[in-house]
C-alpha cells in the first residue's frame, strides 16, 4: 500500500478507492481493527477529493460522478451491519462521514447560489446572470417537441455547462464550500438538548464478498450525552416498497390502510396490519434509544421520503406526533449551521383559483390531481387537460383575508392573472411567503411514449418532469400549438431552480403529491423540493398525497393564524397538525410535511 501511495499520491482518487477495497478484504478475514483504519482513511480521502474537485464541476457533472462512485461510501454501513462490535472511534468517524456525504450535491449547489447572489462581487453577478439567461433559454427549448428545437442546442448546452462551472469556481474562491462537509457527530451532539435526538437515515447495498442486490435501510442515532452514535439496522428496501405500493387501490384507500386512525376507534384490520408493519420496520428498532426523548430531528433517505413520520403508529391508538416533535431536514448536518429568519411583518404572494384554459374556468367537482403514468398520462394528455379547482380559490381567499386582517402586505393572483410570467417575476425580490394552490405533476421517464404526445414525459432530467401548473397551461399540455405569450403555463422544477427566491422564508405548495419526484439515493428527491431549495427558499410545506379541499383550508388557516401571531414556522405547523389530528384521521392532515 505504501508503494502505491508513493506512486499515485495520497490525494489521488484511485488511492482512496484502493484503501476502501483493502479494508473490505481485511474485514472478510476478520482483521477488523485494520479494516476500520483503511475504510475510514479511504472514505475521508474521498471526501477530501469531493471538496477539492466538486468546485470545478457543474451539477450534472457532480451527479454523474456521484452516481458512479457513491457506492464506496456504502462500505461503512455494510461493515457496521455485519460487525456489531465496531470501535468507538470508527462509530464516531463513520457517522460524521455519512452525514458529510448526504445530499452533498444539493447542499453544495445551495451554498454556491447563496454566495453568487450576494451583491459584493459584480463580476460574479454578471457570470451568474449570463448562466441563468442561457439556462432559461434551455428550459424553453426543453418545453417544446424535439423536432421544433433550435439547431445549435448542443452548443448552448455546452456553453451553459461551462458557465455554471465558472460560477461554481468563483463562488468557491470567495468562501469555501467545505465548511458543511466538515460538520461531524460532535458538532451535532453539541446542538442537542437533553430531550432531543438526531437521526440520520441511511440507504445502502450490502457489501459482503461481492456486491449484492439487497438494499438496506439503517440509521445513526445521535444523543446529547452519549460518547458514540448508535448504528441501528432497520429493514430491507423490498419490505418497505411492498408497504408503500399503492397499486390496486385508490389513493384514499391506500393512505387509510397505511396510516391508522385514532379517531373513533382503532381503524380497520387492514390499517392495523399495515400500520403495525410500518412501525416494525421504521420505529420499533429505534425506540430503545429514545427513552425520555420528545424531539426528533430526522433526515430521511430513499423511500423514507414518502413516509409521513408524524402518522406512524407507536402504540395502540397513539401516533408518533402525539409523543414526538419531529422536524425534517435534507441532511442532519444542517442542524449545526446558522439560521436566519425574517422579521415578523412579512410579505406574502398567493396563487389559486387558476384558469388553465385562459377562457372562462370550467367548474368541476374534481380536486387537485397529480399525473402518474400510465393511466393519468393517457387521460390528461389526450383529453381536455387540467380541470378548474374551485376549492383553491376559497383557500387563497381565506388566507389572504387572514393576512389582510393582520395588516400584512399581500398579493393575490387568481384566474388568468396566475401566470408563469408573474411567478418568474418574483425572482430577485421574492416575498417572505409564497403559497401556491394548483395542480402538480411528477412524471416518470417514459421514453416509450411517442414523441408527438407530450414532451414533458420524454425528458431525462427529472426536474423537467416535475412542476406546477399555471394559467393557460392546457393549450400546450394537450398537444396544441404553443401559446403566443412568453411562457406556456407549465412551470417545471428545472425553471424554478433557475430563480432567485433567497428572500423567501417559506414556500407552501398546496397541490397534491408535490413532495414527490425521482428519488436518487442520498441526494434525495429530484423534484419541486430540490428546485425550491436551489432557488434559495429556506423552508417548504409540501404534500405526499391529495388532501380534500375543506381540510386543506382548515389546516392552512390554523397554520397561518399561529404564524401571524408570532410563532415560528415549525411551531405554527406543528400546532396546526395537532389540531387537525384531534378531529380527523391521518388522511386529512398527515400528507403535509415541512422540510426545513
Amino acid at each position: 500500500m505504501a508503494v502505491y501511495k508513493k506512486a499515485v499520491g495520497e490525494q489521488h482518487f484511485d488511492y482512496a478507492k484502493t484503501l476502501i477495497e483493502a479494508g473490505n478484504m481485511l474485514a472478510q478475514t476478520s482483521k477488523l481493527a485494520e479494516a476500520e483504519k483503511y475504510i475510514l482513511l479511504g472514505s475521508q480521502l474521498m471526501l477530501n477529493y469531493i471538496q477539492k474537485n466538486f468546485l470545478n464541476l457543474s451539477e450534472a457533472e457532480k451527479m454523474k460522478w456521484w452516481t458512479t462512485n457513491s457506492s464506496y461510501f456504502e462500505c461503512i454501513p455494510s461493515f457496521l451491519l455485519i460487525h456489531k462490535d465496531a470501535s468507538a472511534t470508527f462509530l464516531q468517524q463513520a457517522c460524521s462521514i455519512q452525514m458529510q456525504q448526504k445530499s452533498v450535491v444539493l447542499l453544495d449547489g445551495i451554498k454556491t447560489m447563496l454566495i453568487a447572489r450576494k451583491k459584493g462581487n459584480p463580476e460574479l453577478l454578471v457570470l451568474l446572470e449570463q448562466w441563468q439567461m442561457n439556462k432559461a433559454m434551455l428550459a424553453k427549448q426543453y418545453s417544446i417537441p424535439a423536432i421544433d428545437r433550435m439547431n445549435n442546442l448542443d452548443s448552448l448546452e455546452v456553453l451553459t455547462n461551462e458557465q455554471e462551472k465558472n460560477v461554481n469556481n468563483q463562488s468557491s474562491s470567495i468562501m469555501g464550500l467545505a465548511k458543511s462537509q466538515q460538520i461531524g457527530f460532535k458538532d451535532i451532539q453539541k446542538k442537542l438538548k437533553p430531550n432531543e435526538a438526531a437521526i440520520e437515515f441511511l440507504q445502502f447495498e450490502l457489501n459482503r464478498k461481492d456486491w449484492t442486490d439487497s438494499t438496506f435501510y439503517a440509521a445513526f442515532i445521535m444523543l446529547p450525552n452519549d460518547t458514540v452514535p448508535h448504528f441501528v439496522t432497520l429493514c430491507e428496501e423490498q419490505q418497505l416498497a411492498r408497504l408503500l405500493d399503492s397499486k390496486n387501490n385508490t389513493q384514499e384507500g391506500f393512505v387509510k390502510q397505511l396510516y391508522r386512525s385514532t379517531i373513533g376507534g382503532t381503524g380497520s384490520q387492514a390499517s392495523i396490519n399495515k400500520g403495525d408493519s410500518l412501525y416494525e420496520l421504521i420505529i420499533k428498532p429505534l425506540q430503545p434509544f429514545l427513552n425520555r426523548i420528545t424531539t426528533l430531528y430526522i433526515a430521511p433517505v430513499g423511500l423514507l421520503n414518502r413516509v409521513s413520520f408524524d402518522a406512524l403508529p407507536i402504540a395502540k391508538n397513539i401516533l408518533a406526533i402525539e409523543k414526538y416533535t419531529i422536524r425534517q431536514y435534507n441532511g442532519i448536518n444542517q442542524l449545526a449551521e446558522e439560521k436566519h429568519t425574517s422579521a415578523i411583518n412579512s410579505t406574502a404572494t398567493f396563487y389559486g383559483g387558476i384558469n388553465y384554459q385562459i377562457s372562462s374556468p370550467e367548474k368541476t367537482k374534481f380536486g387537485k390531481t397529480i399525473l402518474t403514468l400510465p393511466d393519468a398520462v393517457k387521460r390528461n394528455m389526450g383529453g381536455n387537460g387540467f380541470t378548474y379547482l374551485p376549492g383553491t380559490l376559497e383557500e387563497v381567499n381565506s388566507i389572504q383575508a387572514l393576512f389582510a386582517s393582520n395588516q400584512k402586505s399581500t398579493q393575490l393572483l387568481i384566474d388568468t392573472f396566475a401566470t408563469e410570467e408573474s411567478f418568474k417575476s418574483l425572482s430577485g425580490h421574492s416575498p417572505t411567503i409564497i403559497h401556491v394552490s394548483t395542480h402538480g405533476f411528477s412524471l416518470p421517464n417514459a421514453k416509450h411514449i411517442n414523441a408527438d404526445e407530450n414532451q414533458f414525459t420524454l425528458a431525462d432530467n427529472p426536474l423537467l418532469r416535475t412542476g406546477i401548473v399555471m394559467a393557460g397551461a392546457n393549450k400546450v399540455w394537450t398537444g396544441n400549438s404553443s401559446i403566443q405569450q412568453k411562457e406556456d403555463g407549465i412551470l417545471t422544477a428545472y425553471e424554478i431552480s433557475n430563480l432567485d427566491l433567497s428572500n423567501t422564508e417559506l414556500v407552501v405548495l398546496s397541490a397534491c403529491e408535490t413532495a414527490l419526484g425521482d428519488i436518487k439515493g442520498t441526494e434525495g428527491v429530484f423534484g419541486l423540493q430540490r428546485a425550491f431549495k436551489l432557488a434559495g427558499a429556506k423552508n417548504m410545506i409540501m404534500s405526499l398525497w391529495q388532501v380534500p379541499d375543506k381540510e386543506t383550508v382548515e389546516l392552512m388557516t390554523i397554520f397561518y393564524s399561529h404564524k401571524l401571531n408570532g410563532m415560528s414556522i415549525y411551531e405554527s405547523f406543528n400546532k396546526a397538525k395537532n389540531a387537525m389530528r384531534k378531529k380527523y384521521a391521518p388522511y386529512y392532515w398527515a400528507a403535509f410535511v415541512l422540510i426545513e
